[in-house]
C-alpha cells in the first residue's frame, strides 16, 4: 500500500506552534492548493514534527509558496466525522521570505519588527547628511551653453575635461 501526498500551495495564515504532553513540538498550517481547472482552490490542514516544524516556523509565513510531501491521515473532529490532513514529511520553500524591512544582515533578529517613528526619523537624518556631504565634495565648474556642455583641454601638465559642470582630473 502507498500513502504519499505531494501539494504546492499558499499558506492562507501563519503557522502555529504547539507541544505535545511529552514537549515534543510540531506545528499546523492550511495551504491553499489550486484546483485542475484552476477554478477555486481547496485548503489542505498539514502539520509538521521536529526539524520540519522548526524550519516552517522560521522561515514560512502567510503567503508564502511551499511543496509539502508526507503522507494523508484522518482524525475524528468533535462532531465525530473523520477529517483528512496531511502529515508532512518535508517542507520545500519555493520562495524567500518576504519581508518588510531593509537591513544588510537579515538574519538579525530586529529584521521582524518594524522601523519605530525614532528609527525613521535618524534615517532619514542620517540620509540627509550623506547627502549634504556629497553635495559638498562634488566640485562645480561653470560652463558654456554654446559648447554643447562638453570641451576638452589639453594642458601639458594635466589634462580635464568638463562635463555639465563637473569637473574631472584625468
Amino acid at each position: 500500500m502507498l500513502n504519499n501526498v505531494v501539494l504546492i500551495g499558499r499558506l492562507v495564515q501563519d503557522p502555529k506552534e504547539l507541544r505535545t504532553a511529552n514537549n515534543d513540538n510540531f506545528c499546523v498550517f492550511t495551504i491553499a492548493v489550486s484546483r485542475y481547472s484552476n477554478k477555486g482552490a481547496d485548503f489542505i490542514p498539514c502539520s509538521a514534527w521536529g526539524l520540519t516544524a522548526e524550519n516552517v516556523l522560521k522561515y514560512v509565513q502567510k503567503g508564502s509558496l511551499v511543496a509539502v510531501n508526507g503522507d494523508l491521515r484522518t482524525k475524528k473532529n468533535e462532531n465525530g466525522y473523520n477529517s483528512l490532513f496531511v502529515n508532512a514529511r518535508s517542507v520545500q520553500f519555493l520562495e524567500p521570505k518576504k519581508t518588510t524591512r531593509y537591513v544588510d544582515d537579515y538574519q538579525n533578529e530586529d529584521f521582524k519588527k518594524p522601523l519605530t517613528k525614532e528609527e525613521k526619523k535618524e534615517l532619514d537624518s542620517t540620509f540627509e547628511k550623506e547627502l549634504e556631504s556629497i553635495e559638498k565634495n562634488q566640485k562645480t565648474v561653470p560652463t558654456d551653453k554654446k559648447d554643447k556642455n562638453t570641451e576638452k583641454k589639453d594642458d601639458d601638465d594635466n589634462d580635464k575635461i568638463t562635463f555639465d559642470a563637473v569637473e574631472i582630473d584625468w
